[in-house]
């Protein structure tokens, strides 16, 4: 029997901008709302693979993701077996810093030698993610290549003065 995968991404900000005048109230209600699902499969708006973890990070230290899967951290224990999750292109990823105390911060990106920046532009390139935040990266239709020994290794780096707790969850298209 095959697997099936079926993923829903959702991002939303609502917002009441109000202000109050002498005899009335002026007032902004809107919401900017993304909301995608993708499919078993290769191909566009499509996805093949998952991987998701509960992870901590001790104080100034690196968290290296090996998106193609050779080193340990892409594995799933499931049903008393391993699965190792090996990515050629990734379409989501969802990062959520657990930390509550303000500095906890994370950074992604940046790995020296097999930086994937395709996300952020240029080798290098990371984006702070501070305590209570999430970050949600998409690119559904093309994804993100993942070259292996080049460009496979997701930097998260802890930038906080305490261990810190982030969920992640990346979705992509298999090798």
């Amino acid at each position: 029997m095959a697997d099936i995968l079926a993923i829903g991404l959702a991002a939303s900000i609502d917002w009441t901008f109000s202000d109050a005048l002498d005899l009335s109230t002026i007032s902004d209600n809107a919401k900017l709302a993304f909301s995608l699902d993708l499919a078993d499969g290769t191909g566009d708006n499509q996805v093949d693979k998952i991987w998701h973890d509960k992870r901590t990070i001790a104080i100034a230290a690196d968290d290296d993701i090996d998106l193609r899967g050779t080193g340990a951290n892409m594995t799933h224990s499931i049903f008393g077996g391993t699965v190792t999750i090996e990515l050629a292109k990734v379409k989501a990823i969802l990062i959520q810093n657990l930390s509550t105390v303000s500095g906890e911060d994370l950074t992604i990106g940046g790995h020296p030698t097999q930086d994937f920046s395709a996300p952020f532009g240029a080798s290098g390139d990371k984006i702070k993610l501070g305590a209570g935040g999430a970050l949600l990266l998409t690119q559904p239709v093309d994804g993100w290549t993942v070259t292996d020994g080049t460009s496979d290794t997701l930097r998260i780096h802890n930038d906080g003065a305490a261990s810190v707790n982030y969920d992640i969850v990346i979705a992509g298209v298999g090798v």
